[in-house]
């Protein structure tokens, strides 16, 4: 279980951009040992999907799940910004978020861009209940390369998946497949 018993400024970190629909998740070490090592006070960011040569880096400054106004009122009142990316955008012009205390169905989309947002959270929110927290490929040795393979469906078994709160591994996308299919 991880809770937080410090704060850290990270030089390169400080600078990436936040956005509701990230392609990097941060991962802390601050919980692996009671004793700060240089090991447990650094951060990783890790790629979510193949990023291009030129991608903005972007993480999100809190859980995926958070509901729309929770997180425009957070992001003004922690960070000094209202955002304003793709997902913002999008749940900005549903009906339920002009009523912050409607029980409309928000799992109803009405777009495909609603649809491409669910999805996406759906694929990179971690699956463990009240966790919050983001999925992303492991990382293994030193040369940063994740255990995911390109593009070959005989190949999805092989990714392994970390929860970058909870830290609760996924193996296989056999979930996420199954969500591209929707």
């Amino acid at each position: 279980e991880t809770f937080q018993r410090a704060g850290v400024l990270y030089p390169v970190a400080s600078f990436v951009n936040h956005d509701c629909l990230p392609n990097v998740a941060r991962f802390d070490f601050f919980d692996e040992d009671a004793t700060p090592t240089p090991e447990n006070l650094r951060v990783q960011l890790r790629a979510m999907t193949d990023l291009s040569a030129g991608t903005e880096i972007r993480m999100n400054y809190m859980s995926m799940f958070a509901p729309f106004h929770h997180r425009l009122q957070r992001l003004q009142a922690e960070y000094g910004f209202w955002c304003q990316c793709e997902r913002c955008t999008v749940e900005s012009q549903r009906s339920v978020d002009d009523d912050p205390s409607s029980q409309a169905d928000e799992t109803d989309p009405e777009s495909e861009e609603e649809l491409a947002v669910m999805l996406f959270v759906a694929k990179y929110g971690c699956p463990k209940e009240d966790c919050g927290g983001t999925m992303a490929p492991v990382v293994r040795g030193t040369d940063s390369t994740c255990k995911r393979k390109k593009g070959k469906a005989s190949d999805k078994e092989s990714v392994i998946m970390e929860c970058n709160r909870c830290q609760g591994v996924v193996e296989g996308l056999d979930r996420v497949y199954n969500l591209e299919g929707l």
